[in-house]
């Protein structure tokens, strides 16, 4: 069940039209329901497979596929996949950056950039506490 907050965040994210939002709360707030509250909602507006997730480490990736039951890559190794096989992003897409205070400035910079080009969403979630 997601709480007051958690709901009023993710109603904001969702129709916000913007191209990027944030998501940020201290470990245990709830950030992972709230994402998957959101996955859910997402997919069920924009097709099975609308959402996926990087992250700055491989760890990371793999935490938030298993918490989430997306598709995830690391951020430096999606952005390999988009420059040797075309790796793009879709009209529709949520594209969800986890620990993105541990991610650097570059690697968001050109993942938005592309999102923006597609007509997809980015949402940066973190931690304030970290780095």
């Amino acid at each position: 069940m997601l709480g007051d907050a958690q709901a009023d965040a993710l109603t904001r994210i969702a129709v916000s039209g913007r191209l990027l939002d944030v998501l940020v709360g201290p470990a245990g707030a709830g950030k992972t329901t709230a994402m998957n509250a959101l996955r859910r909602a997402w997919e069920a507006e924009h097709g099975s497979g609308s959402v996926i997730g990087l992250a700055p480490s491989a760890v990371a990736a793999q935490v938030l596929a298993d918490d989430l039951g997306i598709a995830t890559e690391n951020t430096a190794k999606w952005w390999q996949n988009h420059l040797i096989h075309g790796t793009t992003l879709e009209e529709g897409q949520l594209v969800i950056i986890d620990e993105a205070s541990l991610a650097g400035t570059l690697s968001l910079e050109r993942i938005t950039h592309l999102a923006q080009d597609a007509g997809a969403k980015v949402l940066l979630v973190g931690d304030y506490a970290q780095l």
